[in-house]
């Protein structure tokens, strides 16, 4: 998916990015498709826009965007040059050998500083072939680079160190030190000289010295010819200061000037005795000084607590053309600027064109970074889109999209995975939703109108059909059920009408019906049924009490059961059972557990428990017991279980038990 057709018009898939196939730096495009590739031997145009700069160290090779489609696209450009020679004849392109390769619209080549390069580019296709001709014409585009400042410093120093005006104006004066007779402390000397040798050296030189406690400054003009002739002839000029500086004029009279007027402008007022001197700024005088448009300080020194170093200091500094070795710069505005290497905390661009790519520091292709290449390709570690993104095909973490579903990596028809596809079709294996699944009228968790049907699946619950209808089933969030007829609400089952049960059913709890059949069997803890309806009798009532026991007065009736019985009833049967363990109690005697009529309190039924150690409180004991009444009473009755014991207080704690009494009587 992805890689059919030729290389220049493929999509690109998510799985190139992941493998390293994407085109990015330290990674290459995946293979094709299964149709057999053409290569187009076409050769591409010879190079627009070439154009070349320099720095110090690098050469910058720019040239047009190419658009071509020969060869199936650009591939790269290829760089050819040859160095100059002050004296030798222009190197042309036989001359020029490759010297690197670079995909994008601008290149630095690294240079060493003060070469002269000739240089010519070309194409290279996606299928290998380059330019017939290059850009660049006969002897190539020339460039310098620019010179290495350090090395030149060293050389001028050396020289200017040792040359004799350096030495004359380092010279003190030749009179008598220090405050006696005849001395002075400061002395201050003009001296011209000239000098011829037999070898036809000529030479002259002035200076004038300022000697101040042996503070030697002052300036000199030097000249010299090695052989006498004009041709090899030079000259200096040296100022030996501590500060030089280079001052406007100033106008002296005592009324303020009109004309010519500048910032910066210096008036000597006259007026005044005695003369102070002004300065224009901003259309008015002042007497704060501006600053001086160029000084040189020697020495570092303090000013009025300021720390200055030596340097070379320029209020307005215009250069047509200029080398730096190293800058430091508060607030650079500039037209153009080519830079090999770039490290910046923060880019603020209005538009950025990138001739190769951009990627984060840490990038590693297929690891972790980021990066983005001129071809278009992209690789991150996440994102997030606020807009729209559009795609013919792609894969992400093994999921696939393509123009007819989206579907995982190990998608098959009725086995694993999962497909959605552009039908609206869906197949999963199970599936977890936070929100709501609906079909047909619904629109939400509430019944839709009369004659509408559906379903609703959310977090609110379950509805099927319409109750609109009549035929509906709901499933609320609580866990409670409702139907037509029956109902399941707080663990109770409810039925309005008739019902036929099929099976065996198990009620733990109250089980409450107005009428119904049940084919099977039927168990249930607890059970009130007006008519049960059996295979070959009728019970006509069944009743079953139960309790948990604590504090129990001896004798007194653990648990109840009410049964009504209709005149004309065999009897009922009643089963009992007491589990019981007794705190802080012993006897000899046994534990009864009785059932009695209340009626009469006529005991139907007993059941004993005699302990082998005399004890009843590490024992959890277990006393079942069955009666018979063959009277019941017609209408209302009641009965009930009690324990008793010879031996046991009238007052007792039982830690853990229970009692039940079931009764169930009818007629056969």
């Amino acid at each position: 998916m992805g890689k059919t057709g030729p290389a220049s018009a493929r999509a690109v898939t998510i799985g190139d990015l992941a493998g390293g196939g994407s085109g990015l730096p330290g990674g290459g495009w995946g293979g094709g498709g299964s149709a057999p590739y053409v290569p187009d031997l076409t050769p591409p145009p010879t190079p627009t826009g070439f154009a070349v700069s320099a720095a110090i160290s690098h050469v910058f090779i720019e040239h047009d965007a190419p658009l071509y489609l020969m060869g199936h696209g650009h591939a790269k450009t290829r760089v050819f040059g040859a160095k100059a020679v002050t004296g030798q004849p222009m190197p042309t392109f036989a001359n020029a050998v490759l010297l690197t390769e670079f995909t994008g619209i601008v290149y630095a080549y690294p240079s060493d500083p003060a070469t002269h390069w000739r240089l010519w580019i070309k194409w290279v296709t996606v299928d290998g072939v380059e330019s017939t001709d290059p850009a660049g014409g006969t002897n190539g585009l020339g460039v310098v680079t620019g010179q290495d400042v350090a090395l030149l410093l060293d050389a001028l120093t050396g020289k200017i160190t040792e040359s004799e005006l350096y030495a004359a104006l380092g010279q003190r004066i030749d009179l008598i030190d220090g405050n006696g007779v005849g001395s002075v402390n400061a002395r201050v000397a003009a001296e011209a000289s000239t000098r011829s040798t037999v070898d036809g050296y000529l030479g002259a030189q002035q200076t004038v010295r300022i000697d101040v406690a042996g503070h030697v400054t002052g300036y000199g003009l030097a000249g010299s010819s090695p052989d006498g002739s004009g041709a090899s002839a030079t000259s200096s000029f040296g100022v030996r200061a501590n500060t030089f500086f280079v001052a406007p004029p100033a106008l002296a009279q005592a009324t303020a000037p009109t004309t010519g007027l500048y910032d910066g402008f210096v008036w000597l007022d006259t007026s005044l005795t005695p003369a102070v001197t002004r300065y224009r700024s901003g259309g008015t005088w002042t007497l704060i000084p501006p600053a001086l448009p160029f000084v040189i300080q020697t020495t570092p020194t303090t000013i009025n607590g300021v720390a200055v170093p030596a340097g070379v200091y320029a209020n307005d500094l215009f250069v047509k053309n200029g080398t730096i070795t190293n800058a430091k710069i508060g607030n650079l505005a500039v037209d153009d600027a080519k830079i090999a290497n770039l490290s910046v905390s923060k880019i603020l661009a209005g538009s950025m064109v990138v001739g190769q790519y951009i990627t984060s520091a840490n990038y590693v292709a297929g690891v972790q970074g980021w990066a983005i290449n001129a071809a278009g390709n992209a690789e991150f570690q996440n994102a997030t889109l606020r807009g729209t993104v559009y795609a013919s095909a792609g894969s992400i973490g093994g999921i696939l999209i393509n123009g007819s579903a989206i579907y995982s990596s190990n998608y098959t028809w009725q086995g694993a995975g999962f497909l959605i596809d552009s039908n609206g079709n869906a197949y999963f294996n199970n599936l977890w939703s936070r929100g709501s699944v609906m079909g047909g009228s619904y629109y939400g968790y509430a019944w839709p109108a009369a004659g509408s049907t559906g379903f609703y699946l959310g977090p609110e619950g379950l509805l099927v059909g319409n109750a609109n209808n009549g035929r509906y089933f709901q499933l609320d969030s609580q866990g409670n059920v409702y139907a037509p007829n029956f109902s399941i609400v707080n663990g109770n089952a409810y039925f309005n009408g008739s019902g036929t049960f099929n099976g065996n059913g198990t009620f733990s709890g109250n089980l409450s019906a107005a009428g119904g059949t049940f084919n099977g069997l039927l168990t249930a803890s607890f059970a009130q049924v007006d008519t049960l309806n059996v295979a070959g009798g009728a019970v006509t009532s069944m009743r079953v009490g139960q309790r948990d026991l604590g504090d129990y007065f001896m004798g007194s009736p653990l648990v109840y059961v009410d049964i009504t019985m209709p005149a004309g009833s065999s009897g009922v049967v009643l089963h009992g059972t007491a589990e019981v363990r007794i705190a802080a109690a012993s006897s000899s005697d046994p534990l009864v557990v009785s059932i009695v009529r209340e009626g009469d309190g006529a005991v139907l039924g007993s059941g004993r428990f005699a302990a082998p150690n005399s004890t009843l409180d590490t024992l959890l004991v277990c006393v079942p017991v069955v009666a018979f009444d063959p009277s019941p009473v017609a209408g209302y009755g009641r009965y009930y279980l009690r324990v008793s014991g010879a031996g046991l207080p009238a007052t007792w704690t039982s830690n853990v038990g229970r009692a039940v009494l079931t009764a169930t009587g009818g007629k056969r």
